[in-house]
C-alpha cells in the first residue's frame, strides 16, 4: 500500500483533484480522484431576522431588518425575499428549496472513487418543513388589548346650599365635584381665587379649565354664576376630555348642568380606512445587499387584505453556501368585516352577500353593519334601488367571536356599468370597511353568423340573415375577400422593414425588395396602381394640423392611421428606383458578415452558424431560379462560392447534420424538400 501525504491549501474551495500516473507493461495509466472539501458546521450561514412584527395592520408601512451570520458574525451575502398570501398555498404549494450544495449534502457524489475510504460527515442538513398553519381564524391567536376606559368623575346626589359670598360659592363646587380645588395663588399686582383641576402643581399662568354650562361654553367669571342653579356637575381630564371637546380641553373640563342630570355629547363615529388593495404579493426583492452595518433593511406597504402571509428568505454567500428562513405573519384588525364577494354579476342576479364580522376584542359589542352600492362609472348611489332590505343592521357580536350576516339585493335588468359595493362595520370605537368593484355582464351571448353572398348582377339586394326569435341584431358588416395575390403584396412591407439586422433578416429584406421589383415588371395592374397611389400618399403626407399630437400621446390614432401607414409603406417597397440602392446596401451587409471560413453568423461578429448559412444559401438559390442576378457579379459569385464551400465541408465532417439545406424538419423524419443547386457562370 502506498500512502501519500499532502496539505490542502487554505484558500481551496469545493474540491481538490489528485491525479495519479504510473507506467505498467510499457503503458502509461492515469487516474483522477476528486476530494470534496467539507467546511466545518460553523461555516454554515444563518439568516437572523432582527426586526419584524408578526401581527400587522392592513395597509400599514413597515420596515424589516435581516442579517446573515456565520458563527455569530455578519457575512457578505446576497438576499432574496418575498411575502405572499398564504391562501395561495392551498391552490399550489410554494417551496423555496436550497439548491444542491455539495458542502452540506451529507455524502460524496457518484464521481468519488471507491478505492478511497468513505468520509463521515458530522453535519447533516435539516430544513424544517412546516405545514401550512391555517390562521384564517384570527380570534384564537388574538392578544387581548385593554378595554376602552369609561368616563369617570361624576359625583351625584349632594345637596346645594346657597352661600352669601362668592368665595364660599366656589368652595361649594369644591365639595361637589371630585378633583376640583380652589387655591389662592399670588399675582404680581393682586391675589384672587384660581380654579385648578387635579392639583395645584398643574397650574400654569392663566391656564384655566374649560367650563361647559348646559352644553354651552361658559366664557364668563364664576363670580357672576348662580351656584344655587347647579343640579349636577363633573370634571373631565386627559383623554376623556380631549375625546369630546378636543384640544381646548388640555387643562381639563368642568361640566355644569342647571337642568337636571348631565348628558355628555356622544363621541364621533370612527371613520374606517376603506380597504381596496387586495394584492396577493406584499413584496418581492430578488437581490438585496447589506449596508455598512451588515444589515438588510427594506420597507414596504402591506396590502389591505386581512389574512395570513408567508414570508420566505433565501441567501447565498460568495463561496456558494445557502441559508433559508421563513415566517408566518398576519394582518388583522380588532374589528373586521370580510365579505364573500363574487368575481362578477349578471344582469338580473339575485344574491345574498354574506360577510364575516370578527370581533377580536375581549368585550362584546353592538356592531353597526351597513352596505352601500354605487354605480362605478357615474357615482350614483343605487343602495335604495338595489337592496331588498334596510341598509343598516345592528348585530350583537361577543368577544373573540366571528358572526355572519348579509344583505339581499338584485341587480337591475338594465344595469350595464360595474357596481361598487362597500361593506362597513363600526362599534366600540372601532371600524372597518371593504370596497369591491364588480363587473356586470349581460345575460345574452354575442354570436356571429357569416352568410356567403354571390352577386349575379351589378345591383344586388342583400337580405339580412334570419335570427332566432330571442336574438337582437347588434350590427351588420359586409366585406369582400381579398385575392391571394393581394395578401402576398401587402405582406412585403412587414418583411422589408423588419426591425432586426441579423443575417437571416437582412436577406429577408433583400428578398422582399427583389420580389417587389419583379412584381412591378411583370404585373401591369400593379404598376398602374403604384402611379395612382403615389399621388394619394403625397397628398396624405402634406395634410397635417399645426398642433397635431403624436400617436404616442393618443394611441387610438393607430387604428385610424393604420391603413394609411400600410399604403405608404407598400408604396415605398414598390418604388423600384429606391430599391436599387437598398438592395445593394443589403448585399454589402451580407458580404461583410461572411467570416474567414465562408460562413455567416446569426448576428454580426458572432460565431459561424451552419443553419443561418444554409438558410441564406437556399434563399439565393431561389433567386437564382427566378433569374435574378447581382450587379456586381464577381463579388457575389465569390460570396456564393465560399458559402457553398463552408456548407459542403460542414456536411461532410459532421454526420449529425442531415439534409442541411432544409431550415426546419418535423419530428417524423426528413423533409422532402429538394436541395437547391447553385452554379457559377464561366
Amino acid at each position: 500500500m502506498q500512502v501519500y501525504s499532502f496539505i490542502v491549501p487554505k484558500d481551496a474551495l469545493e474540491s481538490v483533484v489528485i491525479t495519479k500516473a504510473y507506467v505498467l507493461n510499457n503503458k502509461l495509466y492515469h487516474d483522477d480522484q476528486n476530494i470534496y472539501l467539507v467546511p466545518p458546521p460553523s461555516a454554515k450561514p444563518e439568516i437572523i431576522i432582527e426586526k419584524y412584527r408578526k401581527v400587522l395592520a392592513p395597509g400599514t408601512k413597515e420596515t424589516f431588518t435581516v442579517s446573515v451570520k456565520t458563527d455569530k458574525q455578519n457575512i457578505a451575502a446576497q438576499l432574496m425575499t418575498g411575502m405572499y398570501d398564504a391562501a395561495l398555498d392551498k391552490l399550489a404549494s410554494h417551496q423555496w428549496n436550497i439548491p444542491g450544495n455539495r458542502y452540506f449534502n451529507g455524502h460524496l457524489r457518484d464521481g468519488w472513487s471507491r478505492r478511497i475510504n468513505d468520509v463521515n460527515h458530522n453535519y447533516y442538513p435539516w430544513i424544517p418543513n412546516k405545514g401550512f398553519n391555517n390562521q384564517n381564524e384570527f380570534i384564537d391567536e388574538y392578544e387581548a388589548d385593554a378595554m376602552l376606559q369609561q368616563l369617570s368623575g361624576h359625583v351625584a346626589g349632594l345637596p346645594i346650599t346657597p352661600m352669601s359670598d362668592l368665595d364660599s360659592e366656589e368652595k361649594l363646587l369644591q365639595g361637589i365635584v371630585a378633583g376640583f380645588n380652589i387655591a389662592d395663588v399670588p399675582r404680581y399686582v393682586t391675589t384672587g381665587s384660581t380654579i385648578v383641576v387635579r392639583g395645584i402643581n398643574s397650574l400654569v399662568e392663566n391656564a384655566q379649565p374649560l367650563i361647559i354650562v348646559d352644553g354651552v361654553l361658559y366664557a364668563g367669571s364664576l363670580k357672576d354664576f348662580d351656584v344655587a342653579s347647579v343640579t349636577d356637575a363633573m370634571v373631565l381630564k386627559g383623554a376623556d376630555a380631549a375625546a369630546i371637546y378636543g384640544s381646548k380641553a388640555a387643562n381639563g373640563v368642568l361640566v355644569i348642568s342647571t337642568k337636571g342630570k348631565i348628558l355628555l355629547p356622544a363621541p364621533p363615529e370612527p371613520q374606517p380606512m376603506v380597504r381596496k388593495d387586495f394584492s396577493e404579493t406584499a413584496f418581492f426583492y430578488p437581490k438585496l445587499y447589506a449596508d455598512i452595518n451588515g444589515l438588510y433593511t427594506f420597507s414596504f406597504t402591506m396590502p389591505q387584505t386581512a389574512t395570513a402571509w408567508n414570508w420566505k428568505l433565501l441567501a447565498h454567500t460568495k463561496s456558494g453556501l445557502f441559508a433559508y428562513a421563513e415566517r408566518k405573519l398576519n394582518t388583522r384588525l380588532d374589528l373586521m368585516v370580510q365579505p364573500n364577494m363574487p368575481r362578477l354579476l349578471y344582469q338580473g342576479d339575485e344574491i345574498v352577500l354574506k360577510s364575516r364580522i370578527s370581533n377580536l376584542d375581549s368585550a362584546a359589542m353592538d356592531v353597526k353593519f351597513s352596505c352601500k352600492i354605487e354605480d362605478a362609472v357615474t357615482g350614483e348611489d343605487l343602495t335604495a334601488k338595489i337592496l331588498k332590505e334596510p341598509a343598516l343592521k345592528v348585530i350583537k357580536v361577543a368577544g373573540k367571536i366571528t358572526e355572519t350576516a348579509g344583505f339581499a339585493f338584485k341587480v337591475p335588468e338594465d344595469q350595464l356599468n360595474p357596481l361598487t359595493i362597500i361593506t362597513n362595520v363600526s362599534g366600540g370605537g372601532l371600524a372597518d370597511a371593504e370596497e369591491h368593484t364588480l363587473p356586470i355582464l349581460p345575460k345574452k351571448a354575442f354570436m356571429r353568423k357569416q352568410v356567403p353572398l354571390a352577386f349575379s348582377k351589378k345591383d344586388t339586394l342583400v337580405q339580412a340573415p334570419k335570427l332566432p326569435d330571442d336574438a337582437d341584431l347588434y350590427g351588420l358588416s359586409l366585406y369582400v375577400d381579398s385575392k391571394p395575390q393581394a395578401a402576398l403584396i401587402n405582406s412585403l412591407p412587414f418583411l422589408a422593414n423588419y426591425s432586426f439586422n441579423c443575417s437571416e433578416q437582412v436577406f429577408n429584406k433583400l428578398y422582399a425588395r427583389i420580389t417587389a421589383n419583379q412584381l412591378m415588371r411583370t404585373q401591369p395592374e400593379l404598376s398602374k396602381s403604384f402611379k395612382i397611389g403615389a399621388q394619394q400618399v403625397s397628398d396624405t403626407t402634406e395634410r397635417k394640423l399645426p398642433d397635431e399630437l403624436t400617436e404616442a400621446a393618443m394611441p387610438w390614432l393607430n387604428l385610424a392611421n393604420q391603413t394609411t401607414k400600410q399604403q405608404k409603406q407598400l408604396y415605398q417597397v414598390l418604388d423600384t428606383i429606391s430599391n436599387k440602392s437598398i438592395i445593394s446596401s443589403h448585399l454589402e451587409k451580407l458580404y461583410a458578415m461572411q467570416d474567414f471560413y465562408g460562413a455567416l453568423p446569426w448576428f454580426e461578429g458572432g460565431k459561424s452558424n451552419i443553419w443561418i448559412s444554409n438558410y441564406v444559401l437556399r434563399g439565393f438559390g431561389k433567386l437564382n431560379q427566378q433569374g435574378w442576378e447581382s450587379n456586381d457579379y464577381q463579388k457575389h459569385s465569390n460570396f456564393i462560392r465560399r458559402l457553398i464551400s463552408y456548407t459542403d465541408s460542414s456536411y461532410i465532417t459532421n454526420n449529425t447534420y442531415d439534409n442541411l439545406f432544409v431550415p426546419t424538419r418535423g419530428h417524423s423524419g426528413k423533409s422532402n424538400t429538394p436541395l437547391v443547386l447553385l452554379s457559377s457562370k464561366k
